[in-house]
């Protein structure tokens, strides 16, 4: 099996190529049989009469106002745009604080903008995001943070975060019921503070995924 990206020869079921960083059956450029070169609207290789796989590229949503990364934000390393990690570390290209998506040049981690290209810095992981509200929608924090304070996990739903809220009230009441209530106060206080904590990134323009904690 071949990279439909780059050509690179992966295993059969590899679901990242390790060449490009790209999934390997979401390309148009190369045969998946037999590497060849094709054309983004042919149906057979020519080379070895496959018919080609004709799924289309998964566009990622834009990051911010800065585009897809150019660069891994954990090594530095110039990553393909639609890559889903980084071939040079392994990791998410957004996954870290380390380097700016858009030039590479080296960032902290509370900087919020890269002093080197002036682009806003984004980080996220892989997994679904909230995306960030837009002007003058967005969800305030110390709302978010009140409403908790009456049930554990109403404040993670009020942000948008349904499934960790569920979580949430659900850890709190089985905590409760084996620990006589202390368990439960731990997490609602867990939860009153994360609820502030992700209200915060969310009103600040960040994305931020359904599951992320503090």
């Amino acid at each position: 099996m071949y990279c439909r990206s780059c050509g690179h020869e992966v295993r059969e079921h590899a679901e990242i190529c390790p060449n490009c960083g790209m999934r390997p059956k979401e390309g148009l450029e190369f045969c998946q049989e037999c590497g060849q070169a094709t054309k983004p609207n042919q149906k057979v290789c020519l080379n070895c009469g496959t018919m080609l796989d004709d799924r289309q590229p998964i566009i990622p949503k834009p990051a911010a106002k800065s585009g897809a990364p150019k660069h891994c934000r954990e090594c530095g390393h110039s990553v393909r745009a639609n890559a889903e990690i980084c071939t040079n570390c392994g990791v998410y290209p957004l996954n870290s604080h380390n380097y700016c998506q858009e030039c590479g040049a080296q960032t902290t981690e509370r900087q919020e903008f890269c002093t080197n290209c002036g682009v806003k810095l984004v980080r996220r992981g892989r997994g679904v995001q909230i995306p960030p509200m837009a002007e003058g929608k967005s969800k305030n924090p110390t709302t978010a943070a009140i409403i908790s304070c009456f049930l554990p996990g109403v404040g993670q739903i009020y942000l948008g975060q349904v499934h960790k809220g569920l979580a949430i009230f659900a850890a709190a009441i089985i905590g409760g019921s084996v620990s006589v209530g202390t368990l439960s106060i731990l997490v609602w206080l867990g939860a009153i503070v994360d609820a502030y904590k992700i209200g915060t990134k969310l009103s600040q323009g960040q994305t931020v995924d359904t599951w992320e904690f503090f």
